[in-house]
């Protein structure tokens, strides 16, 4: 998952889509990126587009293959991801946002299956037309998980074993490893041949999935399950839907034991080819489960110890009493800031400020290299602590902008000491000129936000943005910019190069019509032989 944004000022998701521009959109990749996206965009890959409740858009892009593509907002935080191999924000993210930004008002809720009509349809037909309906809409996998039930026991232990001699084969197959989706492929044809019999194998059926996830593992390492020629990696997520269904047939406690080996196996992994699997511990277990669940949990924690504490934390939440859930948190408030903050606020409830005050001090103190953007709300609230205990708050606000150093914090940290502002916006300056630009647009500060683009660390992508939004509030100087960056831009060739300089002279021409046609004109004249830059010229 990508951070697009360091953070926002939006509750939910459409609301901070609505807040953005096609300018907006520039900031979020480079110019090779963002034209590949617009083509996309332009061309009708998007597909399938949804929300999904108030804090996730989703949709399907074609390209090479179907991409499944997702902007999230997470607490004050824009993430995005896509099912492509691109290691950043990729064209398919910004082609997202491209549609986003002009069709947002059309898109809709994801529909979903009602299971109480559903039900209540199927309870009224009569066996034999349920029995039809199975036959007739029932995938393969399933047929076969039937037919492997009715197997006689002397023939299910040689079909299991046979199944996982062919899959330690495929692991030996080194032209077979080269070919991701041939491996996928051939992987889910065997596991699908023993569904319904490792069930019945508890033992070899977790051997096996440990060795998957393990052999997986080593083959990424030396450079298998890849393909250059696709830009293809292996897709595990319906690999570890086989492995959800087998964990889901085991009993209580031994399947508590088995997640921690496995999640055990994947934290030593090099690569987090299986991590998703337990981004949804509560598929993995019953309701009627959960407490027996929660009896383990709470004696494994007085105890000492529990893997993937957090993970569970969620699951169990609605099990636990608001006592059983203190005691918790007491226990795991140090694993991540959200539970950090659950923790101190629970704590102020009781009517501990003090106690809250330092749980998140204690959590800063322990955590000085983790992510600085989780510290943001940290910060946000010990500076609130301290000032309901009277306490003085200019150095907290001090080291929250030099540790966490955003325009949300320097905000923050002013209400709290804003005698200290000239400090605070030194350090802010110092530690990300970036983000010092951002602050001095986002105040209506623009002569001074002006004179700070000279500043090396400030983007050629984000000055073009600030002159494309300010152009007629500063018209000589965009013109300058404008005529400069189309003379940077004539040196290279290539559609990227090209592309700046129609797009640049669109907006020159906007602040000096009369400058605008001349260059067009000369640019015709000595770049005549550019072919793909005269077809863009073309169209202006």
């Amino acid at each position: 998952m990508k951070l697009l944004l360091t953070e926002t000022e939006y509750t939910s998701l459409k609301s901070f889509l609505a807040s953005l521009d096609i300018d907006d959109t520039w900031s979020f990749a480079d110019n090779d990126v963002y034209y590949r996206a617009e083509d996309y965009y332009m061309n009708g890959a998007i597909k399938e587009v949804f929300f999904r409740g108030e804090h996730e858009l989703s949709a399907h892009i074609l390209g090479t293959d179907y991409y499944e593509t997702t902007i999230k907002l997470d607490g004050q935080q824009a993430w995005s991801e896509c099912t492509c191999p691109y290691d950043g924000v990729c064209k398919h993210i910004i082609a997202l946002l491209l549609y986003a930004t002009k069709y947002l008002d059309s898109i809709q809720q994801e529909p979903g299956i009602d299971d109480t009509r559903l039900k209540k349809y199927l309870a009224s037909l009569p066996r034999k037309k349920l029995e039809e309906l199975v036959i007739e809409y029932a995938p393969k996998s399933f047929k076969v998980y039937v037919e492997n039930l009715s197997l006689p026991s002397d023939k299910t232990k040689p079909k299991l074993d046979l199944c996982i001699k062919e899959i330690n084969h495929l692991f030996e197959n080194p032209e077979l490893l080269y070919e991701p989706r041939d491996f996928e492929a051939n992987l889910l044809k065997q596991l699908e041949k023993i569904e319904g019999i490792w069930e019945q194998y508890p033992y070899e059926g977790k051997k096996l999935i440990l060795d998957i996830i393990k052999n997986v593992d080593i083959a990424t390492e030396e450079g298998y399950l890849y393909s250059s020629y696709y830009d293809d990696t292996l897709d595990t997520s319906v690999i570890t839907g086989y492995f959800s269904r087998f964990i889901k047939t085991l009993e209580t406690h031994e399947k508590i034991l088995f997640i921690e080996e496995i999640e055990e196996e994947i934290q030593y992994s090099s690569y987090d080819n299986f991590g998703h699997l337990f981004s949804s511990l509560e598929e993995l277990y019953h309701p009627g489960e959960l407490q027996d669940v929660k009896n383990y949990y709470l004696e494994a924690l007085e105890n000492g110890y529990f893997s993937n504490a957090e993970n569970y934390a969620k699951v169990l939440d609605k099990e636990f009493s608001s006592e059983e859930r203190y005691r918790v948190l007491e226990k795991i408030h140090h694993l991540n800031p959200n539970l950090a903050i659950e923790y101190a606020d629970a704590c102020q409830e009781r009517g501990n400020t003090g106690m809250a005050a330092h749980a998140i001090r204690h959590y800063l103190d322990s955590h000085p290299d983790s992510h600085s953007y989780g510290h943001r709300d940290l910060y946000k609230k010990l500076l609130e602590f301290k000032k309901e205990l009277g306490k003085d708050t200019r150095n907290i606000a001090i080291e929250a902008v030099k540790n966490v150093p955003t325009v949300i914090m320097i905000e923050v940290a002013l209400q709290h000491a804003p005698q200290e502002k000239e400090k605070l916006e030194d350090i802010l300056k110092i530690k990300n000129p970036g983000i010092f630009f951002d602050y001095l647009e986002s105040q209506g500060r623009l002569d001074e936000a002006l004179r700070f683009l000279n500043n090396t660390y400030i983007s050629e992508e984000r000055k073009f943005v600030f002159f494309r939004k300010h152009k007629r509030s500063f018209k000589e100087a965009s013109g300058q910019y404008f005529i400069d960056r189309i003379h940077q831009n004539l040196v290279y060739t290539g559609d990227r190069y090209y592309r700046n300089i129609a797009d640049t002279l669109k907006e020159l021409r906007m602040v000096d019509k009369k400058t605008a046609e001349s260059m067009l004109r000369e640019i015709r004249s000595e770049y005549k032989r550019r072919r793909n830059l005269m077809s863009l010229l073309d169209e202006m």
